[in-house]
């Protein structure tokens, strides 16, 4: 809590407004909801319960929670936590990470489209590997994502949602899908409920043992990183100008 020093000010600083409050569910990451202690399921349960608990004060305030898919919720997990906080919670939605839970981006960013509140704009380059695949740091626009498609759908959707860019982490996520045990951490399914994930991946991954580390990765000096970097967020710019002028976005 804030508190005056009784020296430089008299008073507590104004509290900071905000309409829209970004949030995570867990620090979970890769999809790796299997290894989480208690289960995912009974974790999803009490951020329900916490949601419903939190929601009057929300309501009172005209604060909008938007919670990410920080690469561990699946698009149905948004749903339900959306649902019991009723106008009060949405989604920041980052655009890539729909990737980490075996979703396809474009159908996830459909369905929780109503509720998209905040955007992150990031990309990756998709490797395989023997017991998945490998999401890859890439600038917007040079990795796999559908950018025309996703960007329009964005537009229709939630026209008024801030959108931020987002380069992604420095080192690969792996993400192994082709473990059982990483199903673990998900509630059994229909194969066919699986398949626009698993066919976007089977679509764009790069074969097992093409390049994909990062100079971070291959221990670059850290001037060559920096360098490659702002590299990144300058094509990402870039890029996202030239779809400004295509007309997908604003």
């Amino acid at each position: 809590m804030l508190r005056s020093c009784g020296r430089c000010c008299r008073s507590p600083p104004a509290p900071a407004r905000a309409a829209v409050v970004r949030a995570t569910l867990s620090p979970i990451l890769e999809g790796a909801r299997a290894g989480w202690p208690g289960g995912w399921e009974a974790h999803l349960a009490e951020m329900r319960r916490r949601i419903v608990a939190l929601r009057p004060d929300l309501e009172r305030h005209g604060v909008t929670l938007a919670l990410e898919n920080h690469q561990d919720a699946t698009s149905d997990d948004l749903l339900l936590l959306c649902e019991a906080g009723g106008g009060c919670v949405g989604v920041t939605l980052d655009v890539a990470n729909p990737l980490a839970v075996c979703e396809d981006p474009l159908a996830f960013a459909r369905k929780v489209g109503p509720w998209i509140r905040n955007v992150h704009l990031k990309d990756y380059t998709i490797h395989a590997t023997e017991s998945g695949y490998r999401l890859v740091r890439a600038a917007i626009g040079a990795g796999d994502l559908p950018w025309p498609e996703l960007l329009a759908t964005l537009a229709a959707a939630a026209p008024g949602a801030p959108q931020q860019i987002e380069l992604a982490a420095l080192h690969g996520r792996h993400i192994r899908v082709w473990q059982a045990e990483w199903w673990d951490g998900f509630p059994a399914c229909d194969l066919r409920a699986a398949l626009p994930g698993l066919r976007f991946l089977a679509l764009h991954a790069r074969p097992p043992g093409a390049p994909w580390q990062t100079p971070w990765e291959l221990e670059a000096p850290p001037e060559e990183v920096g360098r490659w970097e702002l590299a990144q967020l300058a094509e990402s710019v870039r890029f996202l100008d030239e779809m400004r002028i295509r007309g997908y976005l604003p």
